[in-house]
């Protein structure tokens, strides 16, 4: 199996799901948050360091080999070109590519494939790491299946400064007789550049269904039995010994909001194991991408794996998904993505920790509210394209009315115009950690609450940014990762 996807939410459903049917699966994402060898996993685990070590050597010693005859030949190109040259227009037909050292990105994306050959994997999700059309990871002739996930304002010195730009980047992982899969929220203009770009490719692009977390699809009122009802309700909660019980099979299930009579209650609800409104997006894609390659290698008749068939236009529920896939989408972590900790070292501390860097990533913050507290005052920005991110994130207020507390960025250029004097600026991501756990939270709540201390009340910090920065909060911090 062999998925590309260019944004990092969807793999870790990806490789939940697969990882329910015992099949050898492997990962390639980017950027790492703590450690280098995050960015490749096998059956859901990250490489060992004394794997990587032996196969980073393999790999490098094997390269440098073959950029020392690039070497070699170009000394000897130069001179042929030196000797026939004709005129500074005319291309000399004796010159060859040179062989060189592949740059940091490149090489860890042979060294993932070249682990995987090792390890012997059969299935693989490669995440691209910028755009697709020219990216490294875009190396694969025949991906059993692609998926492109939300498209926003990312990269813009490199990709483009528009929607059409950045998706016709995104849309290079299409390849000929593929599939395709995209969300079908996608905004119109991405949309149409995919359909065009599918088209020249000669790729195949399908919308996916919806997913409706609700256990009642579409908050409907069904006309049921109170038996049906019932027997429904224990399908869905008996676990794979075949047993019934309501709470663990429930919470083994991921359902949520379920009453102790077994009835359904107005908020119950299938749970992902990621929070987040846009996450649904994400966990609907999984689904589909994930069906398409079993269709196509007949995997779900090897393994024995339903693929429900649903009515044109259903979406997807706990009442048509299998239980493995139910339970896989409820179980998936990933850490920086919506994640919420108290750290043992800094007790009158709560972290919101999610990577959103873009305009669009930083509502989908909206999760941390879910918990009804404040949160603690801290802002930052990187002012790196122009000022426009800048302008359109400080005039996102909508946040402030139940987060106190945004650090969105480093900076070293200040406080932000308009911040009132609310806003703190720093020059690294030591300097921001040291005054969250030690000045801002004294001021706040008294010399009781700093490192290693303790509060009643304590405050909450979201950490909004980069996956760089969210990386080396979770770091500093000791946050629960891989």
């Amino acid at each position: 199996m062999l998925i590309e996807a260019n944004n990092e939410y969807i793999n870790s459903n990806l490789d939940a799901v697969k990882d329910e049917n015992l099949i050898k699966t492997s990962l390639f994402t980017s950027p790492h948050l703590v450690s280098v060898t995050e960015r490749i996993r096998i059956d859901g685990k990250q490489i060992s360091r004394q794997k990587f070590t032996e196969y980073f050597y393999q790999v490098y010693e094997s390269l440098s080999k073959e950029a020392e005859k690039g070497s070699s030949k170009d000394m000897e190109n130069r001179a042929a070109s030196e000797a026939c040259k004709v005129g500074d227009n005319v291309q000399d037909k004796h010159q060859l590519p040179v062989r060189t050292m592949p740059q940091y990105f490149a090489f860890l994306t042979i060294l993932a494939f070249y682990s995987w050959l090792k390890e012997g994997v059969n299935a693989a999700v490669v995440e691209v790491g910028i755009g697709g059309e020219y990216d490294s990871t875009n190396i694969i002739p025949s991906p059993i299946t692609t998926a492109i996930t939300s498209i926003g304002l990312d990269h813009v010195e490199i990709l483009g400064r528009d929607i059409p730009s950045i998706s016709w980047h995104k849309a290079g992982i299409m390849k000929p007789n593929s599939t395709v899969i995209v969300h079908p929220d996608t905004q119109p203009e991405a949309l149409r550049v995919f359909q065009s770009r599918a088209e020249e490719k000669n790729a195949t692009l399908k919308v996916c269904r919806r997913l409706d977390l609700s256990l009642n699809p579409g908050n409907v009122a069904q006309s049921i039995s109170p038996d049906q009802k019932s027997e429904e309700k224990n399908e869905l909660k008996r676990g794979s010994n075949g047993s019934s019980d309501k709470t663990s099979d429930q919470e083994g299930a991921g359902i949520s909001g379920m009453s102790q009579t077994g009835s359904e209650s107005s908020s119950a609800f299938l749970k992902l194991g990621i929070d987040g409104a846009h996450q649904v997006q994400n966990a609907a894609i999984a689904i589909e991408t994930v069906f398409d390659w079993m269709s196509k290698t007949g995997n779900d008749k090897k393994l024995g794996l339903e693929i429900p068939k649903l009515k044109l236009g259903e979406a997807y529920s706990v009442r048509n998904l299998p239980r493995w896939v139910v339970r896989a989408l409820s179980s998936t972590f990933w850490p920086g993505r919506s994640q919420h900790f108290v750290s043992e070292n800094y007790k009158g501390i709560s972290w919101y920790i999610d990577g959103a860097h873009t305009v669009d990533s930083l509502q989908s913050s909206k999760w941390a509210k879910y918990d009804g507290t404040d949160k603690a005052t801290v802002k930052g920005t990187e002012n790196k394209e122009g000022g426009e991110n800048h302008l359109k994130i400080s005039e996102f207020k909508d946040l402030e009315d139940y987060v106190h507390g945004i650090f969105l960025e480093l900076s070293s250029s200040g406080s932000l115009d308009g911040a009132d004097g609310k806003t703190s600026s720093f020059g690294s991501i030591n300097e921001a950690f040291d005054y969250i756990t030690t000045e801002f939270v004294d001021t706040r709540l008294g010399d009781s609450v700093g490192e290693g201390g303790s509060s009643s009340g304590g405050i909450n910090v979201l950490v909004c940014g980069s996956l760089h920065l969210v990386g080396g909060i979770i770091d500093l911090a000791k946050a629960p990762s891989f």
